[in-house]
């Protein structure tokens, strides 16, 4: 059956091509729906509660669209009379930013003091207003010793001050919108910075952050992906020794993944920088494929008698089973990234999926076309030294098929044992690499303020206007002093601290009464005063909600480990249980926290999917190969390879980001590829020549163990150089692919063999 097909696909490879290049054209149409969403948000389910808990919060209080600006004075401090002037007029060019609702700085911070029975609120300073010195040092004081601006607005220190803008920026166009107003920033900022050489501006926050994480994967599509390219095809080039093999290889390459990502774009999938990697691994796959298919024309076109067209029929005989079931295995295990709490992971999968679909059609279709239509010179007899060195290997495994069972037996509990030391730890503040403009501003900004890690707290009263009750304003004050003690936390940014500034200023701001208004009666009064003294534009809307119901506490943190993280919130929550009502208890919510949480939770559903993965893959193996016993014996190289990997990653790094936890169904294509290959050659031999199992191996080694270090060498190649990636995920990604890809090869080489050595000989005795 096969035969006829390989020689069917032969026969008709014109309607073949022509089908693919429609396939492709297709594909290309579905890039007008191509969306890309490079913010943190993506990498949640909106049903996910920790999502749902901020989204909540932010309905209520307004969304966290916010960009931090810290200011440094290089020359003195931030009180100088130039960099007051230089904050007041940035507060207010601020303003004019567009889709901006709420602007924070120390020169609109409203002060409250009394004058007679009069309160006043004003901001702390103008602009264009020359300040004596002694104004200026009570200015200063004021602001070091406001408890809700310090570390908030402004370091104890003065050395450092920060302007906290909000924007409403809405969901239609959100992506285009937040390029052009994170650009708008910078620009503005450079243009501050060279008009006053003193000072030095930093920005971080959700838009900052989202706009350089688009604009590195942009550098990485348009430079990193080219260049990875360059270098996969320039080493295939040097192994294969053939222009017109590169050339049909980078083309079938370059259509399976414009086909994969054009259907992904077609089904409404959304790309983010996760989704992203799918090209690589589109790529990687059809290169595997290319090369097994090509390296067996080349053994069957060398024979002096063998035509062109002989040998490729003959070559797509022998590979199409095992083409199609690594096409198959590799797409089912992609599929099963659907059972990750992850879209992005799931975006991934279901990308990968169709690219390697597409490359199963194309390798069967497109390259036997290519091979016809473009010149490929006969072999000569030197290209033969490979399989010379190929069978020697098989030799020395095969004497030496004891102890290499025992050393890789050890290896692998060993790594196994290393491996656990992995913990699970994932900054996203750090989710660009150094260097790189925004990880130093983020890092600058995080030791003095802290920069992407806010937390939010509701703390609800029993009733409506319940805010000002006695009762409620003590139960807050006690969350806020504990929050204020712990080490983690730089600010607490708590509707407490304005009530007693309120009774401070309405008792002669006398300091013995910076404390809690005594009634709820005196508390509302203070609290209208205050809400009918605000100026147009300030107000408490992002600390209490319309109807006086509940308020908002935000603290602030460094950037944190994410058992860090866990920590904190469970002492928050034992905290709250100890000393709050029923009523009054709710979880924080934060980007931190949900960050944290998702990347255990797509840990464990990861790990789910890679077990069903390989049972998926094992089975289809089984059914394909007609043998339970190799299904089984496949089982052993395909999970050690990322077992050893992840040794290696506790050996280099030992942290497991959100990243890294699907890297074993990515890999695992590649690491099934070899296995297939080898094992398909092999009982290709048994099945065909009767052939004993050690010449069986000896016949593997010499039809796939070329192209299976060919494979292996190319796709190293290409994936280190993700090493250099700015996104710490792809950095990591290329680093443990390498590790898992190179293992795999020395299994299929240096484990594989001594396995069907043990197994397979000891069924021949019992047999005869």
């Amino acid at each position: 059956m096969i035969e006829t097909l390989s020689s069917v696909l032969l026969r008709y490879r014109v309607i073949n091509f022509i089908f693919s290049v429609l396939l492709l054209v297709f594909a290309l149409a579905g890039f007008q729906y191509f969306k890309f969403d490079g913010s943190a948000r993506a990498f949640f389910d909106k049903d996910y509660q920790p999502y749902l808990d901020l989204e909540l919060i932010e309905e209520k209080y307004g969304k966290e669209s916010r960009i931090f600006i810290m200011l440094e004075n290089t020359s003195g401090d931030v009180f100088s009379p130039e960099l007051m002037d230089i904050q007041a007029n940035m507060t207010e060019q601020a303003r004019l930013l567009p889709y901006i609702v709420r602007v924070d700085s120390l020169s609109n911070f409203l002060h409250t003091y009394a004058n007679d029975d009069e309160l006043i609120v004003e901001a702390l300073f103008e602009s264009d207003i020359n300040y004596s010195e002694q104004q200026r040092q009570r200015i200063q004081a004021i602001a070091t010793q406001d408890i809700s601006l310090v570390n908030r607005l402004v370091t104890s220190d003065a050395q450092y001050s920060a302007i906290a803008l909000e924007f409403n920026i809405g969901k239609e166009g959100q992506q285009e919108k937040e390029i052009k107003l994170a650009e708008g920033v910078y620009e503005w900022m450079d243009k501050v910075e060279a008009a006053n050489p003193q000072l030095k501006l930093y920005a971080t926050g959700d838009i900052i952050s989202t706009y350089n994480n688009g604009m590195i994967i942009l550098h990485d599509i348009s430079v990193m992906i080219p260049a990875m390219f360059g270098i996969m095809f320039i080493v295939l080039g040097l192994i294969m020794r053939t222009v017109s093999g590169v050339v049909s290889a980078l083309i079938i390459s370059l259509t399976a993944m414009l086909v994969g990502m054009g259907l992904g774009a077609w089904f409404g999938i959304t790309y983010s920088m996760m989704t992203m990697n799918a090209p690589m691994i589109i790529i990687t796959v059809t290169i595997a494929h290319c090369i097994h298919i090509l390296n067996h024309f080349f053994h069957a076109y060398r024979a002096e008698h063998v035509s062109k067209l002989d040998a490729i029929v003959e070559s797509i005989r022998v590979n199409y089973l095992p083409v199609t079931i690594t096409s198959l295995t590799t797409a089912l295990g992609f599929l099963t990234l659907n059972t990750s709490d992850l879209p992005p992971a799931a975006g991934l999968g279901n990308v990968s999926a169709l690219g390697v679909l597409a490359s199963w059609v194309l390798s069967l279709t497109m390259l036997p076309a290519f091979v016809m239509w473009l010149p490929f010179k006969k072999p000569g007899v030197d290209t033969g030294k490979l399989e010379q060195w190929m069978s020697a290997l098989a030799t020395w495994v095969i004497q030496r098929q004891t102890l290499l069972l025992i050393f890789t037996f050890m290896t692998a509990v060993g790594m196994a044992y290393i491996a656990s030391y992995n913990t699970i730890n994932d900054r996203f503040s750090e989710a660009i690499n150094e260097p790189h403009k925004f990880r130093a501003h983020n890092e600058k900004i995080d030791q003095h303020f802290g920069g992407l890690y806010n937390y939010n707290f509701e703390v609800t009263a029993s009733e409506e206007n319940g805010i000002t009750q006695v009762a409620y304003l003590q139960y807050l004050d006690k969350f806020t002093l504990w929050l204020r003690s712990q080490e983690d936390v730089k600010s607490v940014f708590s509707f407490v601290d304005v009530m007693k500034q309120l009774n401070k200023s309405m008792h002669g701001d006398d300091e013995a009464f910076y404390r809690l208004p005594e009634s709820t009666e005196l508390a509302a009064q203070y609290l209208l005063l205050y809400e009918l003294s605000l100026p147009v534009g300030v107000d408490l809307n992002n600390q209490i909600l319309l109807d006086k119901s509940a308020t908002r506490v935000v603290i602030t943190t460094g950037s944190a480990d994410t058992h860090k993280i866990f920590e904190l919130q469970a002492r928050v929550d034992e905290w709250q249980q100890e000393h709050f009502p029923e009523a009054m208890r709710q979880r924080g919510a934060s980007m931190a926290v949900m960050w944290s949480q998702l990347s255990y939770d797509s840990f464990i559903t990861t790990l789910q999917g890679s077990f069903i993965a390989l049972l998926v893959i094992s089975l289809v193996m089984v059914l394909v190969l007609k043998s339970l016993r190799y299904g089984l014996i496949s089982l052993i190289p395909n999970i050690l390879p990322a077992i050893i990997g992840f040794g290696i990653w506790a050996l280099y790094k030992g942290e497991l980001s959100m990243g890294l936890t699907s890297v074993v169904i990515i890999t695992m294509g590649i690491v099934v590829d070899d296995t297939v290959h080898f094992l398909s050659k092999y009982k290709y031999a048994k099945d065909t020549f009767s052939a004993s199992t050690e010449e069986a191996i000896h016949y593997a080694f010499k039809y796939v163990g070329t192209a299976l270090w060919t494979t292996s060498l190319v796709l190293v190649a290409g994936f280190s150089l993700l090493m250099v990636s700015q996104v710490a995920s792809n950095s990591d990604l290329g680093f443990l692919t390498s590790a898992i890809i190179i293992s795999a090869l020395l299994l299929d080489f240096f484990l594989l063999p001594p396995l069907l050595l043990l197994l397979d000989k000891s069924r021949h005795r019992e047999s005869t």
